[in-house]
């Protein structure tokens, strides 16, 4: 996606084959510090990692994979997933459900 002369990766997140959301790594990388602070005891699993420069389709699919991991792992803990952080995150719609009872599936584009 291109935006304001800025080129940046867009994961599309779906649970139960519905597009709920479009977010950007920085959104992954702050929805994971806000969690952190809200759930201080819980032990969350490692974001992959920030890379300075441009990632191959091989990397973007690596580092697809591994967002839906994380959302997989942190939504499967019921307080978590219900969070007011978690579904504000996930929701670019109107609707109000709590979705992180179901399978997570990342896409991501360019």
């Amino acid at each position: 996606v291109e935006q304001n002369g800025e080129k940046f990766v867009v994961y599309n997140v779906y649970m139960a084959g519905r597009q709920l959301c479009s977010k950007r790594y920085r959104e992954f990388a702050i929805l994971h510090q806000n969690l952190k602070r809200e759930f201080a005891n819980f032990t969350f699993p490692r974001l992959p990692g920030k890379w300075p420069f441009s990632l191959s389709e091989q990397q973007l699919d690596a580092r697809r994979r591994g967002l839906e991991e994380y959302l997989e792992k942190v939504c499967s803990i019921r307080v978590i997933g219900e969070s007011d952080i978690m579904q504000e995150f996930l929701s670019e719609s109107d609707e109000l459900t709590r979705v992180c009872e179901l399978p997570v599936e990342l896409q991501w584009c360019v």
